[in-house]
């Protein structure tokens, strides 16, 4: 491959990585806080029925 689009390649792609980085990291923290709460709600549901 030609060195000069190799390089074009890369900072596109590190650019794209840097853009979707935060994004992901954020959807990440939502889904854990998510299965948190719905372990707590689980828990809590079992202490009720008993």
């Amino acid at each position: 491959m030609d060195p000069i689009l190799s390089d074009v390649l890369d900072s596109i792609l590190s650019d794209f990585k840097e853009a979707v980085n935060p994004i992901l990291q954020e959807t990440c923290k939502i889904i854990l806080d998510f299965q948190k709460i719905l372990c707590y709600c689980i828990a809590v549901n079992k202490i009720l029925v008993k």
